[in-house]
């Protein structure tokens, strides 16, 4: 660390300007960086969090997860169909 100091101190006045100016720079860069990447991971998380709102919101899936979750109910797997025997 002395030697770098040193070498800093070394320089002259436009040159110490130059390695702030870059140091800064470098800093700066950094700094977006890290602001880009958490960025786009909130970005992912709201794009699973509304695919999932899609997926659970199909009634294919709710009445999967309903023969999962119960033991013996009724479940109305065609909707659309005549009598009440048909639709179960």
């Amino acid at each position: 660390m002395n030697s770098l100091w040193n070498w800093f101190a070394a320089l002259g006045p436009s040159d110490r300007l130059n390695v702030v100016t870059f140091a800064g720079a470098a800093v700066a860069f950094a700094f977006g960086l890290w602001q880009y990447r958490n960025g786009q991971k909130w970005r992912r998380m709201e794009w699973i969090a509304k695919e999932m709102d899609a997926f659970f919101a199909d009634s294919g899936v709710t009445k999967a997860q309903q023969m999962i979750d119960w033991g013996t109910r009724p479940i109305e797997l065609h909707p659309k169909r005549g009598t009440e025997a048909e639709r179960i």
